[in-house]
């Protein structure tokens, strides 16, 4: 056993020893039926759930206090450059889409009475293959509000192609806007039309000039109040506590997760390295060798899942001034032939690139032109690596592979041993003793050009 893995072993018992950890383990175990069904693909349930909440004629007794909270955020987060129309875009002008654009302020919003509001979900577009998650259309003020709900899947950016912050997954310019011109042009006349996107992790929309963004932090106390209306129903009294006590479990960093934020911070400062490792580790393996450490990770995340989940969550939001240093560092190794685009979140560095793509092997999940591995380091689990994207890869995973094996064998490098992943695997992967920015620099450069190499 290594000097860092008597150190993991001896971190971890002194974690699971601890009376913070303890309570949120405790508190977590607690039935909440949104916990119970959560999925990696849950985002169809929850657009259902949000649906029935803003659909005021719905047996939860609401009426429209729901879909009015919904709208008065929007309206308060109107869009970036919505003042500031470019000339146009193809296929039709913006002047033409502004046309169409629903013009109400929090006055109109808060004075209307939207009890004739209608809400469906996965509505078509006309005859297009276009569809949008959650649709709201009122006759009587002749306005519609579609939204495209972002509901990342919650186990780890390493469980997912849709990690949070990438932005070249989250089709906000492409897919709203196109949706949005397509609707404006076939419709214009009978609705004003109020694009919403709803991001969990609060991501910013990159159309700028009409999409208002949300996130879903607001809803904790809104749906808790709404709990307590008389008028609830007993069955939507379940419910909204249960999705309140959700989000601050699925978005720790942006809600005082059920009022053990201090516990949190004090176990994220002082185990943070442990947990990541842990969590990292978990999330790719679906068997391992029986080591000492890596067996007690599976083990203690068997026995732990949720509070070991809520605290990498946490992890995600808690800023490392060493990520800029890092980056700083990268940057001056970096030429303009490298070609990589960086993203920088608060305790990880990630580099992609166009060309780190499969062509024509990305199936029927329209994920084609998406780059199939990234490069990052994370100053939170202390490591640097090449993660492969299992379903962007293809049937071409295991050729990719074999690739990537010749090609580090002729330049005397080292990947990580194959082994059987559960979406995605690591072509390297560096764990550091200590994490030393211009060290960590170095090995990001160089996988990035490694795989410049292995996509020529």
């Amino acid at each position: 056993m290594t000097d860092m893995e008597k150190r993991m072993r001896g971190e971890l018992a002194d974690l699971l020893g601890e009376p913070a950890f303890e309570r949120l383990d405790t508190e977590l175990r607690e039935p909440n039926i949104f916990s119970i069904l959560s999925t990696d693909e849950m985002s169809v349930s929850i657009n259902a759930f949000l649906a029935w909440l803003l659909n005021p004629n719905e047996s939860h007794g609401l009426e429209d206090a729901f879909l009015r909270a919904f709208l008065v955020e929007a309206i308060k987060h109107p869009p970036p450059e919505a003042g500031n129309l470019p000339d146009g875009l193809s296929p039709i002008p913006y002047e033409a889409v502004a046309g169409t654009k629903l013009d109400w302020d929090l006055m109109d919003v808060r004075t209307a009475d939207l009890r004739e509001t209608i809400t469906t979900t996965e509505f078509h577009l006309s005859a297009s293959d276009a569809k949008v998650d959650i649709c709201l259309y009122n006759d009587s003020y002749g306005f519609a509000v579609y939204v495209e709900n972002r509901l990342a899947p919650r186990d780890a950016w390493r469980q997912s192609q849709r990690s949070p912050g990438r932005p070249w997954e989250y089709r906000t310019e492409e897919y709203l806007l196109d949706l949005y011109h397509q609707w404006a042009t076939e419709q214009a006349g009978e609705y004003d039309i109020l694009p919403v996107f709803m991001s969990l992790e609060e991501e910013p929309s990159r159309e700028t000039h009409f999409v208002h963004t949300i996130g879903y932090a607001w809803m904790a106390n809104v749906l808790t109040t709404l709990a307590a209306r008389p008028t609830a129903s007993d069955h939507a009294r379940i419910l909204l506590k249960d999705f309140s006590r959700w989000l601050r479990r699925e978005i720790p960093g942006q809600l005082d997760p059920l009022g053990q934020q201090q516990d949190m911070e004090s176990l994220a400062s002082r185990y943070s390295l442990v947990i990541a490792r842990l969590f990292d580790h978990v999330a790719e393996c679906m068997a391992c060798d029986d080591e000492d450490i890596t067996d007690a990770y599976h083990e203690v995340y068997r026995r732990h899942k949720p509070a070991v989940d809520t605290l990498w969550r946490y992890l995600l939001f808690r800023p490392d001034d060493r990520v800029a240093a890092t980056c700083q560092e990268v940057e001056q190794l970096l030429t303009a032939d490298d070609g990589v685009v960086l993203l920088v979140l608060p305790n990880r560095l990630a580099a992609t690139s166009p060309r780190w793509v499969i062509a024509g092997d990305a199936g029927d999940t329209g994920d084609e032109g998406q780059p199939a591995m990234e490069v990052y380091a994370s100053t939170t689990a202390m490591s640097c690596g090449v993660l492969a994207y299992s379903r962007l890869l293809g049937t071409q995973a295991e050729s990719i592979w074999r690739k990537a094996a010749d090609l580090a064998e002729s330049r005397g490098e080292k990947l990580t041993q194959e082994r059987h992943a559960k979406l995605n695997f690591h072509l390297v992967k560096l764990l550091y003793d200590e994490f030393d920015p211009k060290v960590v620099a170095t090995d990001f450069v160089r996988s990035c050009r490694f795989l410049n190499l292995l996509f020529a």
